[in-house]
C-alpha cells in the first residue's frame, strides 16, 4: 500500500502479486525458473480489467564452479502504458569462507553481503524498477513509478527463532510519480527505453530523496542430505 499525497488528490494504491514458480534442473551445472506473475495495481476502487496485470520471468543459471554461477533471462509484464520487457544478466558468488555474497541481475538488483558474525551481516543493495498503477477514480488515469535506489543495510539474525531484522537507508535516483490519461501509451517498452512514447505528463515530478526501510525476514532452515 502507497498513500500518495499530491497539490490535487490524496490516493491509497495497492499492489497484489501472487507469484507462482517452478525450476528445473535440466543438468548438474544447469537449470530454469519460470515465474507468472499476475498482479492487481490500483486504488482497488470499482474492480475491472484495467486493475489486473499479466507478467513473467524465466531466469536461466549456469553454475561453472562451487562459488560461482551466471544467469541470463527476461521479464515481461504487461503493464498499462504497453508491453514492457527487461532483458536481465548477472551473477552469483560466494567466497570460500562463506563471509562474503555478491548477486547482481543486471540492470534490476545488485547485491553485496558481508557476514561480520554468527549475528550480524553488513551490505549494499540497488534495486531499479517500473510499476504501473489504474487509478480510475481520479478521471480514468494510471499513474507510473519509476526509482532506482541504492541502499546500505545490516541483517541482524536470530538463530533461536530464524528471524532476521535488516534496516536499511538509501537513496533514490530518478525517482518519478506521473500520471497519464488511460488511453495515452506507447508502443512498446525495452528496460529504459519507450518507442512511440509521445504521452503528455499530468502531473509535476518528485525530487529524489532519503528513504528508510525495515524489512523483517524469516528464514526456513532445510537439511541438505
Amino acid at each position: 500500500q502507497t498513500n500518495l499525497k499530491t497539490t490535487y488528490a490524496n490516493n491509497l494504491i495497492y499492489t497484489i502479486n501472487p507469484k507462482l514458480g517452478y525450476k528445473t534442473k535440466h543438468s548438474e551445472s544447469f537449470s530454469s525458473t519460470i515465474i507468472l506473475l499476475p498482479k492487481l495495481s490500483s486504488d482497488l476502487k470499482n474492480i475491472n480489467g484495467n486493475h489486473l496485470q499479466i507478467g513473467g520471468l524465466a531466469l536461466f543459471e549456469k553454475t561453472k564452479t562451487k562459488n560461482f554461477k551466471y544467469k541470463f533471462g527476461a521479464y515481461y509484464n504487461h503493464e498499462l502504458f504497453g508491453p514492457f520487457a527487461v532483458p536481465l544478466l548477472g551473477f552469483y558468488y560466494k567466497s570460500d569462507n562463506q563471509k562474503f555474497e555478491a548477486n547482481f541481475t543486471l540492470p534490476v538488483y545488485a547485491g553485496l553481503n558481508y557476514q561480520i558474525n554468527s549475528w550480524l551481516n553488513s551490505g549494499i543493495s540497488f534495486n531499479s524498477f517500473v510499476r504501473s498503477f489504474y487509478i480510475g477514480d481520479v478521471q480514468n488515469q494510471y499513474l507510473v513509478k519509476t526509482s532506482n535506489e541504492i541502499f546500505a543495510l545490516l541483517q541482524l539474525h536470530s538463530k533461536a527463532t530464524h528471524l532476521i531484522i535488516e534496516p536499511q537507508v538509501g537513496y533514490s535516483v530518478g525517482r518519478s510519480y506521473r500520471a497519464y490519461d488511460s488511453s495515452d501509451k506507447v508502443d512498446f517498452g525495452f528496460s529504459a527505453f519507450k518507442f512511440g512514447d509521445d504521452r503528455k505528463q499530468l502531473n509535476q515530478d518528485f525530487e529524489d530523496g532519503l528513504i528508510f526501510k525495515v524489512r523483517l525476514l524469516y528464514r526456513f532452515m532445510i537439511e541438505n542430505n
